[in-house]
């Protein structure tokens, strides 16, 4: 492998890494909203439905998001050594 193509796995490399931290961030963030509308202390029939749903497509699609640049950064790892 050339020192170019070395340089451009880097920072593709460093790029997945930094993706995914903020997504792993947002996921938290998500997780932590669809507790609160999913409190104990509140009656079944006051929980907004829509806005769960809403929040946990979202997650859906963080999760996906963050297998996937697992993916990217562990195939990035093993061409760099």
């Amino acid at each position: 492998m050339s020192n170019p193509e070395i340089l451009a796995y880097k920072g593709q490399l460093a790029d997945a890494r930094q993706r995914r931290a903020g997504f792993d961030a947002e996921a938290s963030g998500i997780i932590v909203l669809i507790r609160q509308y999913l409190s104990p202390f509140q009656p079944v029939t006051q929980i907004k439905m829509p806005e769960v749903n809403a929040q946990v497509k979202r997650l859906d699609h963080v999760l996906a998001e963050i297998k996937h640049l697992d993916e990217m950064i562990s195939s990035l790892g093993e061409a760099l050594g």
